[in-house]
């Protein structure tokens, strides 16, 4: 349901999460404890961090995020 909603919805999600997702990925310390779940999980983690990866994205997040407590509004890909 979260990944499909019916409607837009706003997630709002601090740039400095963002960052550490790439740490998060890249431990082997399980994140869930169900082995699946853990591979779906770092599946979608990866999914998310290849879209913040690409420079204009990236570009675009910085740029924005210059100014204290401003926002950036990425339409994420269904």
């Amino acid at each position: 349901e979260l990944t499909t909603p019916d409607q837009p919805v706003e997630y709002l999600v601090p740039a400095s999460t963002i960052y550490e997702l790439e740490e998060l990925i890249e431990t082997e310390e399980p994140i869930v404890p169900d082995p699946q779940d853990e591979q779906h999980v770092r599946k979608m983690m990866e999914e998310i961090a290849r879209f913040f990866r690409d420079p204009f994205i990236r570009k675009r997040m910085e740029k924005e995020l210059l100014a204290p407590w401003s926002k950036v509004v990425f339409p994420f890909p269904n």
